[in-house]
Formats: C-alpha cells, structure tokens, sequence
C-alpha cells in the first residue's frame, strides 16, 4: 500500500504506473441509459447526475407522464395531467390567480375599523371623545390613572 498525496488515500502499489494513477474501477450498466460506465463507488448505479435524476423523475410520475387521469383546471377550464391527486390548477400561474382571488375576497369580508369615525363617552369623566383604538375607554391619559386609582381604592376598602 502506498499513500497518495493527491487524493490523500492509501492504494495499491500494481495501481501505480509511473508516478501516476491507473483508474482501476468495475465496468457497470448504468440503470437507465444502459450505457457501460466505470463503477467508482460501491452504491453508484447511474452514469451521470442527468441519468439519475431522470430515472428518478420516470419513476416516480411514471415515464414522464402523470398515471392519474387527466383533470379540469378550476380557474383556466382546460384539462391537464396531475401530478398529485389533489392537484387542481394547471400551471404557476393559475395557482398564483387562485392564491390573488383567494386574497381579494378576504379583504371584501373584513370589515374595516369603524370605530375612528364614532364618538364615545369617557368612562370616568364623561366627556365625548373620538377614539385612537378600538379597545380605547378613557378621552385621555389621566383620566385612565385616576379610574385605575380609584379602583385600587375601591379593593383596598373592600378587604378590610
């Protein structure tokens, strides 16, 4: 055994000729291609990434084409191969219409916030005042201090 400094691993001297490496590897079949190809690793069973991720994309939708029956798309009306059984939209676009129109009707459902353009009744005080927020109770800062002092009075009585 010799160590090699460029691929920093030990080999065998009858893989050495002249100071350079002799590729050494079993010949294999690649699985999808058929083409012979030097085996480099023990688990390898394509010849290229292309190879592999073709074979891949075959399996698993069926040699390229979708098993499922052919569907109708729910925004555009024209029938396609679903690539997944819940798929109901035929392409980028038609899901990106669904995803706006989806949006488009929430915003007609909410209702937007009335309560700026009505006037309420200050809870310790009594003035009118027009609210900043709609869980807003008291006109002003203080008037809120002195309700929230009074109520502290109010308990301290009451546990006595």
């Amino acid at each position: 055994m010799v160590f090699d400094p460029i691929t920093k691993r030990f080999i065998q001297k009858d893989h050495i000729v002249h100071g350079k490496k002799v590729l050494d590897y079993p010949i294999a079949k690649c699985k999808n291609c058929s083409k012979d190809y030097p085996k480099k690793r023990v688990d390898q069973s394509f010849c290229s990434t292309d190879c592999r991720l073709e074979w891949h994309t075959k399996k698993n939708r069926g040699n390229g084409k979708s098993s499922l029956p052919l569907k109708e798309c729910v925004i555009c009306g024209t029938s396609f191969p679903p690539t997944r059984p819940w798929s109901d939209k035929c392409s980028d676009e038609c899901r990106a219409e669904s995803r706006r129109r989806k949006l488009k009707g929430s915003r007609e459902l909410t209702p937007t916030p009335s309560f700026k353009n009505t006037k309420r009744v200050c809870e310790y005080c009594g003035n009118e005042y027009t609210p900043k927020a709609a869980n807003q109770r008291f006109c002003i800062h203080s008037c809120k201090i002195k309700a929230m002092n009074d109520r502290k009075v109010k308990t301290k009585s009451l546990r006595k």
